[in-house]
Order: structure tokens, then C-alpha cells, then sequence
């Protein structure tokens, strides 16, 4: 049976999406220590829709280094860039060898580094120290800071925030304190305020994947632009997916903003018209039966 044309059907109805590189709307997947094989299957299909793939917890030291450098080379082969975790980086800063690490990990492939701060080294100003000396050594830095779930003490996180920035961190992964909160509920408290503190380098913040329900709640201008982070490689369809408006709730009504707006498909004043209109524009349907 010959393809069907889905790029031709659809793809011109549906938003944009940036090309790799691009520094808006990133997905950070995490790898938890998957076997290379499912990576690999995974990849062929979804690769264009990754922009960092993340060795989560302390995963590259129960790989083997055979499989660990093939994961990084795969990375590379599809143009993903491997972030290592800031565990690892924690206990190398702990025994004053952040520079050692920094080198190993540069041997061995990756392109960004996480520096996070939960140990007893995070209450000294050495940090700053660290972030520079990985900007010199030509990594992507991200950073990642807890948030209250709902927002607090606004100004100390705020400049906390700022702190991190100023440093030239490039990423700022965001955590809810109460891990029982929704990822939709979180962005949902504090994104208005970090956009009207930050402006437009609130695309330095990158927040916690909702789950699919949450996602189809989100606004299209916010998905098409929203850095995520914590994306398992069996999610990565499902956020593309709502990033070029094809989720939905089930439960919803349907409405035409799937075709371009928001009128009703179901009101019968609107409904011919309306979906007539549009669907001359170029969305594919099957063909009347004579």
C-alpha cells in the first residue's frame, strides 16, 4: 500500500516548530539508565523533537562505558546534546574536583552540565566559580532551583533567579517544593509573575513536562515556546504531539481552534460556514463519495 502523505495532509495547518538548534520550546529527555536498544528505537523516530538528552541521577556510573559512549555518539549522530546530572557534579565539587570532572566529561562527549546545589557545598559562594568555569570550558549550564508550589517569598526567589542568570547559567531547571503538586499547576502560579520579573529571558526557564491531560490545558502560544524538562523517552510524542495543537482532551468539545480558531464546529449558526471555510485552506479530508 502506497504512504499516505500525513506531511502533506496536515503539516502546513499545524503551528511551526524552530529547527535544531533552538533555545525556545527545548525538550529535555531524561534517561534513567534505558538499555541502548529501546534509546535507539526511540530516536529513530522522535529525534527531531529532542534537544538535550539528560544521564539522569547517577545513571553513567551503572552503565558500562562501551554502552555509555555509544548512548553519547547516538546523541550526536541525531544532533541531541548529552547533559550529564548535578549529582555527579555535587560529589566531584564535594572532593574539590568539579575541574577533573569537567575534563572527563569533555572526553567523553557531552555538551552541557548540570550544577545543581543540594549538599552542605550549596550554601557557599563557590558556585559561581563553577558556572563560569564550565562556560569556559564550552558547556551548555543549566542549573536547577526548588520553587515553593505556590508562590511565597517572591522576591528571594526572584533574585535567586536573577543570581543564577547573571552568572550565565543558559538553562534553569524548575522543581515544585511539594512534589504532589501538578506540573500544570506550577507553571500555572508562577509563570506570570517570572515573565513579568524576567521578560523575554524567561526562555532561560525550563519547567517539569505536565502529563498529557495537563498538556491539552496548556495555550498554544505557551507550548510552542515552553523549555520542558523530566520528559521520559515514552512521553516524547505526546509533548510533540501538543506543542503542534494535535492533543486534545477527550472529554472536550470539540472547536475548530484544531483547524486555526475557536469557533464551535458544533454550533449549527457557525458549523457549515465556518468549517467549510477552512477546510478549503488546505486541511486534507477524504473525498466526497458521488
Amino acid at each position: 500500500m502506497e504512504s499516505l502523505p500525513w506531511n502533506v495532509w496536515y503539516t502546513a495547518q499545524l503551528p511551526k516548530r524552530a529547527e535544531k538548534p533552538r533555545f525556545r520550546g527545548i525538550t529535555v529527555a531524561m534517561d534513567t539508565g534505558i538499555p541502548f536498544s529501546f534509546m535507539q528505537a526511540s530516536l529513530q523516530n522522535v529525534h527531531p523533537y529532542i534537544d538535550f538528552w539528560k544521564f539522569a541521577y547517577g545513571s553513567p556510573v551503572f552503565t558500562t562505558p562501551s554502552i555509555l559512549q555509544n548512548k553519547i555518539s547516538l546523541c550526536h549522530e541525531y544532533h541531541i546534546r548529552p547533559l550529564s546530572s548535578g549529582i555527579l557534579f555535587e560529589y566531584a565539587a564535594l572532593r574539590n574536583e568539579s575541574g577533573e570532572f569537567l575534563d572527563a566529561l569533555h572526553e567523553a562527549g557531552f555538551d552541557a552540565v548540570e550544577i545543581s546545589f543540594r549538599l552542605a557545598d550549596a550554601k557557599n559562594s563557590h558556585w559561581v566559580t563553577r558556572i563560569e568555569e564550565s562556560k569556559n570550558k564550552n558547556f551548555t549550564v543549566f542549573t536547577e532551583l526548588v520553587l515553593p508550589s505556590s508562590p511565597d517569598s517572591v522576591p528571594s526567589y526572584l533574585a535567586l533567579i536573577a543570581a543564577h542568570l547573571m552568572a550565565g547559567v543558559d538553562y534553569i531547571q524548575l522543581l515544585a517544593e511539594d512534589h504532589r503538586t501538578s506540573a500544570f499547576t506550577f507553571y500555572k502560579e508562577w509563570q506570570p509573575i517570572l515573565e513579568e520579573a524576567f521578560g523575554e529571558r524567561i526562555h532561560h526557564l525550563v519547567w517539569p513536562v505536565p502529563d498529557a491531560e495537563e498538556l491539552s490545558r496548556l495555550p498554544q502560544l505557551a507550548l510552542g515556546n515552553l523549555n520542558m524538562h523530566l520528559v521520559r523517552p515514552q512521553q516524547l510524542m505526546i509533548v510533540e504531539s501538543a506543542r503542534r495543537r494535535l492533543l486534545g482532551e477527550c472529554s472536550a468539545k470539540p472547536k475548530e481552534w484544531m483547524l486555526g480558531n475557536e469557533i464551535d464546529i458544533y454550533a449549527p449558526s457557525q458549523r457549515q460556514e465556518g468549517l467549510k471555510t477552512k477546510l478549503n485552506q488546505g486541511l486534507w479530508m477524504p473525498p466526497e463519495k458521488k
